[in-house]
């Protein structure tokens, strides 16, 4: 193990360019954004901050979001500067590349370590290229471990980072939680408890202060349809929910036992199914064991970890989320404050970390090359269509909702939506709101509309029951024409439509 330490520790072939690194990762995580077309979760995120003049009005939008506001504080003063979607772009790569900065130049891991973090999934891709609220969080977290080892004695600061961690993502007040609850019991263990709250009193009333803050934003409203804690589900959704845990690790589709494999979708026979699902948690298993395997030398790092994980595996299982990928990433970010923690301590590297970082940058490197490949979203492509076929002006109606932010965010113009029966800009999460609203009851409810715009336009997301809403218009003496279809993107294909009212209904 000594030797293996030493092979480890070597420097990189060519190591007085090191330097480089971070900064040509930057470079990359810009060329990824400037190629990246903003979809809906991201252009819905601008359109709040575009909606909301001042600061009570964008708590008020957040109400319905279930989200906390630290994404959205970053982002509300860009709109002094420009109204253009690629403000929200820029403030992600600064963000990036200030956790770049942070891991590349400041963590005591091995260089080779290093430069496989900041090509891993998340630093490359998830966390870097869509621009959402939990960059921001691996950013925090980095400062929070740079914090602990270089100066353990600002607690004030540190108890401030994690607060502002907690109010990222409910992901990221989990890791928080776990981070200020594991170094006040050290600091008892380290002395007595009258001296440990005589120290840390200060900064644990700060971060709750902030844990009241994210509670406060992320609070439901009185008309919000919540589908949580208070709704009925059956005990094995729940199980679904905290097994995905695992599922994601496997760098595949969700395996649930149904229509989806983890070796691909050639697989016909029952006894085919059960190897599949066999070899499926195997992996996930695998490689879930890793991060313990690593940290099992330090038993306060394996405790750390152990228990982020546990709070993420519990959370999903209460909550009954089915989390995706850039959830999961929690654990990934735990285990490298934990590694980087583990490291400062006198921690040794090993062999099975740079293999368990090195398959997240085989897949990072994946990713972020298919980011190039196949387009993310055609939401943009469809607005400038829109736009340049003169159609800015016309009356548009959108099915789904999400449809409708993209023109507004996009084009400055607001779309009906049946869903809700209002006109909107961003989505609302309310009661008003029928998301499962079936796509041939479309066309009935577009009447009274239609009658007052004869001439319409509906943008809808193609894949959404489209024979049904061609059945409802047409049942509703609704004439429609198909003008264009956008297609081939992983998320937020689009056909629109040219609506008239031929005749009455029967």
């Amino acid at each position: 193990m000594i030797a293996l330490a030493q092979i480890l520790n070597r420097p990189l072939p060519g190591g007085r360019f090191y330097p480089l690194l971070p900064p040509l990762f930057m470079a990359l995580v810009a060329a990824g954004l400037w190629h990246h077309p903003l979809w809906f979760d991201e252009l819905q995120n601008w359109r709040i901050i575009l909606d909301s003049p001042t600061l009570p009005a964008l708590y008020g939008n957040l109400r319905h979001e279930g989200h906390p506001s630290l994404w959205y504080l970053l982002l509300w003063p860009l709109q002094w500067i420009s109204v253009k979607p690629a403000m929200i772009k820029l403030a992600h790569w600064l963000v990036v590349s200030a956790a770049i900065g942070v891991i590349g130049y400041l963590s005591p891991l091995a260089k080779r370590d290093r430069v496989l973090i900041m090509a891993s999934y998340f630093m490359l891709y998830q966390w870097a290229l869509i621009s959402r609220n939990y960059a921001v969080g691996m950013l925090l977290a980095f400062v929070y471990a740079w914090l602990e080892c270089a100066h353990p004695q600002r607690r004030l600061l540190i108890y401030l980072t994690l607060g502002l961690l907690a109010n990222c993502s409910a992901f990221a007040l989990l890791l928080s939680g776990v981070l200020a609850g594991t170094r006040a019991l050290r600091a008892w263990h380290a002395t007595s408890l009258i001296t440990a709250l005589r120290r840390e009193a200060a900064g644990l009333a700060l971060y709750t202060a902030f844990i009241a803050g994210f509670l406060w934003t992320v609070r439901p409203p009185d008309d919000l349809a919540f589908a949580g804690f208070g709704d009925y589900r059956p005990i094995s959704h729940g199980l679904d929910g905290a097994f995905a845990v695992f599922r994601r690790l496997t760098f595949d589709r969700t395996y649930k036992f149904n229509d989806e494999y983890f070796l691909g979708k050639g697989i016909t026979s029952q006894w085919g199914r059960w190897v599949d699902g066999f070899l499926a948690v195997l992996a996930a298993t695998l490689f879930s064991l890793a991060p313990f395997v690593v940290l099992m030398r330090d038993r306060a790092m394996l405790a750390l970890y152990s228990l982020n994980f546990l709070a993420a595996f519990l959370f999903c299982f209460a909550v009954f989320q089915e989390p995706e990928y850039r959830h999961v990433g929690v654990l990934w970010l735990g285990f490298v404050v934990c590694f980087w923690l583990y490291r400062h301590r006198g921690g040794a590297p090993t062999l099975l970390a740079t293999l368990y970082c090195g398959v997240w940058a085989l897949w990072g490197a994946y990713s972020y090359l298919g980011e190039f490949r196949r387009p993310f979203s055609n939401s943009e492509q469809m607005a400038h269509w829109i736009q340049d076929h003169g159609l800015s002006d016309a009356y548009w109606i959108s099915y789904r909702d999400e449809a409708g932010v993209v023109l507004s965010t996009v084009l400055g113009i607001s779309t009906y939506s049946p869903t809700c029966q209002c006109t909107l800009t961003h989505v609302t999460w309310n009661r008003r709101r029928n998301p499962n609203l079936p796509t041939e009851k479309i066309g009935p409810m577009l009447l009274p509309t239609l009658r007052q715009h004869p001439v319409s336009y509906l943008v809808a997301e193609n894949g959404q029951g489209m024979d049904g809403l061609a059945h409802g218009l047409t049942e509703a003496g609704i004439g429609y024409e198909l003008l264009q279809r956008f297609t081939g993107a992983h998320y937020g294909n689009y056909d629109l439509y040219r609506l008239t009212l031929d005749s009455p209904p029967n």
